[in-house]
C-alpha cells in the first residue's frame, strides 16, 4: 500500500520534490492514523462496559474458575500453588 501511495502522490525518494508532495505526504503520514485512531475510539466509547458490568464479568469469570477447581481432582494442590504467603513461598492448601 505505502509505494502505490507514494507513487500516487508523485513523491520521488531521490529528492527534488514539491511542497505539494510532501504536503500531500504529511497528510497521509499523519491523516491515515488518525483516522484509524478516531475509529477505534468510537468503537471503545460505544463499547457497553460500565463499572456494573465489569463487576457482573468478573463475578462470572470467578464462579467459572472455581468451578473447574471443584471439578478437577488435584483442586487442592491448584489452589495451593495458586496461594503465595507473604515471604514469597507457596502457602499450604485451604482446608475444606
Amino acid at each position: 500500500i505505502t509505494y502505490p501511495l507514494l507513487d500516487w502522490i508523485g513523491f520521488d525518494a531521490s529528492g527534488g520534490n514539491s511542497q505539494e508532495t510532501l504536503d500531500q505526504l504529511l497528510y497521509i503520514y499523519v491523516g491515515f492514523p488518525a483516522l484509524f485512531m478516531l475509529a477505534a475510539a468510537a468503537v471503545m466509547w460505544n463499547f457497553p462496559l460500565n463499572r456494573t458490568e465489569q463487576k457482573l464479568l468478573r463475578e462470572r469469570i470467578t464462579e467459572r474458575d472455581q468451578h473447574k477447581l471443584d471439578e478437577h481432582p488435584l483442586s487442592d494442590a491448584a489452589a495451593a500453588v495458586t496461594q503465595v504467603g507473604t515471604g514469597g513461598g507457596v502457602a499450604d492448601a485451604p482446608t475444606k
